[in-house]
């Protein structure tokens, strides 16, 4: 696309969200941590299981961001329950063929709807036997990973000042970008 770029680095996700045990940094985002179920393991800060499952878990910030699992939902059958619906029912994403209409000709969103494929009872018993598992074994979902991922960098794109490069640098920047504006945004 011949933009720059830039990587930033940004807070560790326990401390961005808001983790009670980093209170001292204040209080982040806010997010909502549940914390699994005490177990002797659990007080004596035991990791004889792979991080975070020991660790409160960020499951969602009330209201606007809420993850599929409890407190959210009563179990994790209730969680997996809600996904078939936002997929499936006549308001979720295969359900309305509307949403799809301004990506399809016209009259393929409903073949595509219809063509969606539907899982099937007993996939869908399977996985809710994983998960009310993993749930009852560790006290939170996912067990080894965070409800709520926050990558610990941030990129930046830009358009870059040529002048400036020409000044400092020699071959300070790709043919791409030298190219960018002509490309992208018609003659200057």
């Amino acid at each position: 696309m011949g933009l720059g770029g830039w990587i930033h680095g940004s807070p560790p996700a326990p401390i961005l969200l808001g983790a009670p045990e980093f209170e001292k940094y204040g209080p982040g985002l806010g997010f909502r941590f549940e914390s699994p179920r005490t177990g002797l393991l659990r007080k004596a800060r035991i990791p004889v299981t792979p991080l975070p499952a020991w660790r409160a878990n960020p499951v969602g910030l009330d209201g606007l961001l809420e993850g599929h699992c409890p407190p959210y939902y009563e179990n994790m059958s209730n969680a997996v329950d809600a996904i078939i619906a936002d997929k499936f029912d006549a308001t979720g994403l295969y359900g309305d063929p509307g949403v799809f209409d301004h990506v399809f000709k016209d009259g393929l969103s409903q073949t595509f709807v219809d063509e969606a494929p539907r899982y099937d009872e007993k996939v869908i018993a399977c996985v809710k036997d994983v998960c009310e598992y993993i749930w009852s074994t560790y006290g939170r979902f996912p067990a080894h990973v965070d409800a709520m991922y926050v990558p610990e960098l941030g990129v930046q794109a830009h358009h870059l000042d040529l002048d400036y490069y020409d000044t400092l640098y020699e071959r300070g920047y790709t043919q791409s970008q030298s190219r960018h504006q002509a490309t992208w945004h018609g003659p200057s």
